[in-house]
Parts: C-alpha cells; sequence; structure tokens
C-alpha cells in the first residue's frame, strides 16, 4: 500500500503534467488561429511612407490601436498629447529584439515599419471590442531624430510614472501559465510561512520547539515540494529572459505604474513576481533546494540583476511614499554598483542616458542625454569621469576602474572604468568601510585631458602571484551551475596555499602554521569580509515598511553587507579547506586542473569531485563547514581576484590582470590601496592604474600617517 506522502507526490506530477500537456496544447491552437489572420494583404509602397510630425514641448505621442472586425488587420492611428494633463494609456516595456527583421503597420493610413517584437505586442493588445491607446518608444518616438530623442528621453521616467498601467511583454512561451502559477504559488506559501513564523501565539501552541525549530521545519517542508514539481524548468525559461538583462528595462520597471507581466497570453501581477523571486533568491531559504532546483535546466545568469532590479524598485517605492529622494544613489555609485554588470545596450552610452534618472543627478543638466555626433566612447567616459572628480565622487570610480580588468575601448586612461564591459566585483564596501589612507578626503586633481594626480606613497612591490584567473567577462562565476562552485573555490584556495608556503613537500597539511599568519592568510583570501543579511532596522526602510509591509516591499530579504570578518573563524574554517584541498585524490585532481589550464565547463572533474567528496565523511563534514563559514566571500575573493605576495611578505588580493612588478600605492584618503604600473616617461615617472586591491596589514590605516607626511603627487594615464 502506497504511504500518504508517495501519493500526494504522484497526484501532483499527475496533475502539473496533465495541466501542462493541456496549456501546450492551448497555446498551440490559439498561435496558429492568431498567425492566420496576421498577415497582412497590401504590399507597402515607399511613397506612402509614415512621416512624423513635430513634437511640442512637454508633448508625447500615443498609439491608438484596433483591430479590424472583417479583415483581422490592425487599426493604428497616432496622436499627440500634453503629459501634463494625465492622459490614459498604457506604457509598454520590452526588448526591441531583430532589428533586421522588420514589418510594417499601417498608421494614419501610411506604412511605418517597426521590429518584429513590437509587431508581436501589437497584434497580442489588438482588440476587436475597444481601441486601446498605448505608449511603447519604437513607434512614439521618432528615432531617427536625434534632437527629438534628446528631448524625449528624459520625458520616459514621467512617462511610465503617469502610465495608467505598465506592461512587461516577454513575447510568447506556452510555459509562461505553468512558470506564472509557480510564482502565485511560491508567493502564497511564503505569505504563509511568514504569518506562522510571526505568530507567538503559534509558537506557544506548539510549546516543544523553539522559533528557531518551528522556521527550520517549515523550510524542509517547502523543500520537500520542490523535487516533485514539474514547473521550475518553465519559470528557469522566464527568468533565463534577455529582457532581464537590458539598461533601459530598469527605469522602465523601477518608474512604472501598477507593473503587470504578460508572456504566452498569461498575466501575472509584479508584486506576486518580485514576492516569488526574492523568496527563491533570499539566502533565508537556502536548504529549500530553490535554486539548485531552477539552475537544474542551465544556468540562469540573470539572478544579479533581478535582485538589484527588485530592490531599486522598493526603494524608488519608498522614496516616492515619503519623499526621500536622498535614499536614491548617485549616478557615479549607481554606475559603479553591481546592478550595471553584465546590463546590455546597444549604443554603450545609454548605460549612462537609461540610469541617470534612477539617480539624484536626474535633473542635473552635466547629465542630460545627448546623442548628437558620432559616439566617441574613450572621449565620453573620461568627461563623465572628469565631472564626478569635480563633485568629489572618486571611490566610486576607483573601485572598477583599471586595467587589471578586461577592457575593450582603446586608449582610455587608466583611471576611468570601462563601462561597457564591467564585469568582476571590485573590493567590497565594509560596515565599517577600510581605511587604508586615513579619514581625510581623496584628493584627485585633473592634470590634462587623460591625466590625473593624487596624493600617496608607494609601499611595496608585487613579487609573485598565483596563475588563478577566470577569464572575468560577463562574471563567469554567476553562470556557474551551484555544483561547480565550489571545485572553483578550492581550485583558488589551493593555489593560494600553495603560494604562501602553508604546503609543504613533505606533508599533506602544514599544522606547524603560526595562527597569526593562518589568520592573515584567511582573511586575506575574503577581502577581510563576509556577507550577513541585514535586520528589519537596518533597511534604511521606513519602519512602517518593515513591519506591515503595505505596499509590496518584498526586497528586505534580498538586503544584504559585508561586515569584517569575525575574530577567530579561521580556526574552523581554514584548517576545513586545508583537508579538502589537499585529501590525496581531490590534490590530484586540482593539480591537473590548474597545470591544464582552467575551464568552466569541466563537469567531469567536477562530477569527480563531488564523488570524492560524498564518499569520504570527514570530508562532508569539512564542506558542512566551509559553506556555513565564508564560503560565497570567498568565490567573490578568490575566484574573481588572484592571491598574491609582495616583497616584503604581505599577503595580497590583486585584480585578475595584475602582473609581478605591480607597485601597491597607499593614497591619501583612499579606503583601499591602489596597485599600479610604473611607466617610466623622460626624467619622471607615470603610473597606470590597475584596480584596488586588498593587502593584509594595511587596511585599516596602518600607514596613513606616513603615507600623510611623505606623500608626493603621483601621477596617473
Amino acid at each position: 500500500m502506497f504511504h500518504t506522502a508517495e501519493l500526494s507526490a504522484t497526484y501532483v506530477k499527475f496533475h502539473f503534467s496533465f495541466q501542462a500537456v493541456c496549456l501546450w496544447i492551448k497555446a498551440v491552437l490559439w498561435t496558429c488561429w492568431r498567425r492566420a489572420f496576421q498577415r497582412e494583404s497590401v504590399r507597402p509602397d515607399k511613397a506612402s511612407s509614415f512621416v512624423y510630425e513635430r513634437l511640442e514641448s512637454g508633448h508625447i505621442r500615443l498609439l491608438d490601436i484596433k483591430r479590424h472586425a472583417w479583415t483581422w488587420q490592425l487599426e493604428c492611428r497616432i496622436r499627440h498629447v500634453d503629459l501634463g494633463t494625465n492622459p490614459a494609456y498604457e506604457a509598454i516595456s520590452y526588448t526591441w529584439g531583430d532589428m533586421k527583421t522588420l514589418h510594417r503597420i499601417r498608421v494614419d493610413g501610411r506604412w511605418l515599419s517597426i521590429t518584429s517584437n513590437a509587431h508581436t505586442i501589437l497584434q497580442d493588445r489588438a482588440s476587436f471590442f475597444e481601441t486601446r491607446t498605448m505608449w511603447i518608444d519604437c513607434i512614439c518616438i521618432d528615432q531617427s531624430n536625434v534632437s527629438e530623442k534628446n528631448v524625449q528621453v528624459p520625458l520616459m521616467k514621467d512617462i511610465y510614472q503617469k502610465a495608467k498601467r505598465t506592461v512587461i511583454h516577454l513575447g510568447d512561451y506556452g510555459g509562461a501559465r505553468l512558470a506564472f502559477s509557480l510564482m502565485e504559488d511560491l508567493t502564497w506559501r511564503h505569505q504563509f510561512f511568514d504569518s506562522i513564523v510571526a505568530n507567538p501565539e503559534f509558537e506557544a501552541f506548539v510549546g516543544f520547539a523553539t522559533k528557531k525549530e518551528i522556521r527550520e521545519g517549515l523550510v524542509g517542508l517547502l523543500g520537500n515540494l520542490v523535487p516533485i514539481d514539474p514547473r521550475w524548468s518553465r519559470l528557469a525559461h522566464i527568468l533565463r529572459h534577455s529582457y532581464f538583462s537590458r539598461v533601459w528595462i530598469v527605469q522602465e520597471v523601477v518608474f512604472g505604474s501598477a507593473c503587470h507581466i504578460r508572456c504566452g497570453g498569461a498575466w501575472l501581477d509584479w508584486k506576486d513576481f518580485s514576492g516569488a523571486v526574492t523568496n527563491v533568491f533570499s539566502g533565508q531559504f537556502q536548504n529549500a533546494g530553490y535554486l539548485d532546483r531552477l539552475r537544474e535546466s542551465g544556468p540562469v545568469s540573470t539572478i544579479s540583476h533581478l535582485s538589484h532590479l527588485i530592490l531599486l524598485k522598493d526603494k524608488e517605492t519608498v522614496a516616492r511614499l515619503v519623499r526621500a529622494p536622498s535614499i536614491r544613489p548617485t549616478l557615479c555609485g549607481l554606475l559603479s554598483s553591481p546592478l550595471v554588470q553584465g546590463l546590455k545596450c546597444s549604443d554603450p552610452r545609454d548605460r549612462v542616458f537609461g540610469l541617470v534618472s534612477l539617480s539624484r543627478d536626474a535633473h542635473d543638466p552635466d547629465f542630460a542625454p545627448d546623442y548628437s555626433g558620432t559616439p566617441d566612447l574613450g572621449d565620453f567616459f573620461t568627461r563623465l569621469c572628469c565631472k564626478f572628480i569635480r563633485r568629489e565622487e572618486t571611490d566610486s570610480i576607483f573601485h572598477v576602474a583599471g586595467i587589471g580588468r578586461e577592457r575593450s575601448i582603446p586608449g582610455l586612461p587608466s583611471w576611468v572604468p570601462d563601462w561597457t564591459c564591467q564585469s568582476e566585483l571590485p573590493i567590497h564596501t565594509l560596515d565599517p568601510p577600510f581605511g587604508a589612507g586615513g579619514q581625510h578626503r581623496a584628493a584627485i586633481e585633473i592634470c590634462a585631458t587623460k591625466e590625473v594626480s593624487i596624493q600617496g606613497i608607494v609601499v611595496d612591490r608585487l613579487a609573485v602571484v598565483t596563475n588563478r584567473q577566470i577569464r572575468p567577462t560577463a562574471n563567469p562565476m554567476r553562470e556557474v551551475p551551484s555544483s561547480h562552485l565550489l571545485f572553483h573555490a578550492c581550485i583558488a584556495v589551493f593555489d593560494a596555499l600553495k603560494l604562501s608556503g602553508d604546503l609543504t613537500n613533505d606533508s599533506n597539511c602544514n599544522e606547524s602554521v603560526s595562527p597569526s599568519r593562518s589568520e592573515a592568510l584567511w582573511r586575506t583570501l575574503v577581502a577581510d569580509s563576509t556577507q550577513i543579511s541585514v535586520r528589519e532596522s537596518e533597511t534604511g526602510f521606513p519602519p512602517e515598511f518593515n513591519s506591515s509591509n503595505p505596499f509590496g516591499i518584498a526586497s528586505t530579504k534580498l538586503l544584504h553587507k559585508f561586515k569584517r570578518l569575525p575574530e577567530g573563524e579561521y580556526n574552523t574554517v581554514l584548517p576545513a579547506w586545508r583537508r579538502v584541498v589537499t585529501f590525496p585524490d581531490i590534490r590530484t585532481l586540482l593539480e591537473t586542473e590548474l597545470a591544464g589550464g582552467l575551464s568552466l565547463d569541466s563537469s567531469a572533474k567536477v562530477d569527480k569531485f563531488w564523488k570524492l567528496i560524498w564518499a569520504n565523511r570527514s570530508l562532508t563534514k569539512d564542506v558542512e563547514v566551509i559553506t556555513k563559514g565564508g564560503g560565497v566571500s570567498l568565490l567573490v575573493g578568490g575566484c574573481i581576484h588572484r592571491f598574491g605576495m609582495t616583497e616584503t611578505g604581505r599577503m595580497v588580493l590583486v585584480p585578475p590582470l595584475a602582473a609581478v612588478g605591480d607597485v601597491i600605492c597607499v593614497g591619501v584618503g583612499f579606503g583601499a590601496p591602489l596597485l599600479l604600473r610604473e611607466e617610466v616617461v623622460g626624467n619622471g615617472s607615470t603610473y597606470k592604474l590597475v584596480g584596488e586591491a586588498y593587502v593584509d596589514g594595511i587596511m585599516d590605516g596602518e600607514l596613513a600617517v606616513k603615507a600623510m607626511e611623505e606623500c608626493r603627487r603621483i601621477r596617473i594615464v
């Protein structure tokens, strides 16, 4: 006889499989029926092309659309309206898609070429029974008119805010209904979960269990529902959509009013979407196995983008409701944040123009969009950084600048970030922050068009650096399946242990290393940081948003910050790492990987690595210690940066493209030491910025007084 749990699992599997088949058949029939009537019967004529009329100040174009009752063709009309009169319309947020495949529609009796994705959206939103009014950028803005774009782009914030609804259109996908139903279920389950955990009467009723035990039991119950639910692959497909990696959608979602997601004929409210995504990505429910189930069908590279998008929208909601614009970041801070890593746009200048409205600098004429002329990206980013320097926003620039990261713009000064390929994470901004250069304000002087100077001293030189380097394009560690993460971390740790002399030739594990050296090694590997969740009182949101959450603020579960590493953590974590990487068979595997070059798709080696782990109970326990004791911080440090040693024996963490001979500079007022590459020019020397570095023993201002007393001008080109 089947147990109750087995019967329930069988029922759930059958129910969702049957539902999936029915929805698939429905989607296919609907698609075939709809496309049969989408063919336009009239071949366009060049003489009848649509011509845009000039817009007055403060006006926008709106598109009225309806489907003809007899011909089933689209009937479109464009009208000019004053945005200040609050017209009724829905704003469309989407991706342009392939620009080579164009469709033509009749607008006011003339033909207008639009993208394939825009055509799909119009076909989906057109109705026989009513005229629908919408704003869609590829139609409502004359894309060939640069002057008009310069005026209309700054209005997009107001356009999305004043729309009666923002439709996030993800195109056609037959599995959308299943994915959306899973998201709604997740939102409901976790609302119920939170209500139970927060109810003191429930804890008193149970009696024998603490609140922590109740939470762990409920998380385990949620985890038991994951393996038997076939909808996760559909959800993964939705989250991989290219929409979530585009620059322009950030402001469209953040400022969009009443956002709803449309995909494959199905609808989902943004609150349900953000709530579900937050619970999937939140560390509170890591043991439920959501991420592992999500990644079974492949990496989901949009995880970071989605997390920051949800957080930004919630912060903007708070900023508007409590009228606190100071919650918004500066443009410099926004460009240097993890949000922009990997975001895509067709015009690199849109990385600035598409985000400026989210910052405090939205109304500053210095950052107004200007599409005139052929873009010289080197000059564009250099002038932008000069504006930031004059505003004394220096730290954020140096966080992501330097030739120690991959760059694509030729001739770009080393102190100017290449925002077209910003990839890996910088050294963390801690709470409290690093203070290598003391508490003075960092002073950067603009000497020439492509040269700046700082005050500081050179204190050391890089003598040796590990071979560990993963190609940093688009932050590949974020796209690696979770089962691979620990394997790549082991390679980084093993390489660092060898370089530091922690491993000896005659012993697998050197137990004679002094505690102070072991602590220095561990702090360097993780950049003296550990990630913790932010308490509700520390979110920066007003108390009413944290307690009753009346406005759909979901992202407080995603908030975290980096704190200094707790004292003595290395006593348990580092020995566990040593035992894992020096286990004979694992050590051989790691040495083979290092000798043969590093690859992110070494699935066979990863499988072998995990078989060795699970076959040894002590190694399994060590892995549990590692994952609970700073494994995430280590990945950010050891795998994205490189471990090295200086000529005076200091341990350092440096950017991926650092080289032996680079010098370490303590700049007056800078939080982290700077790694510089010297270039002798005539009778003097100039330097190129390689990037920020973590240098053990000088991160808290130990050399700040000396840097202030003996400082000299250091020219950086």
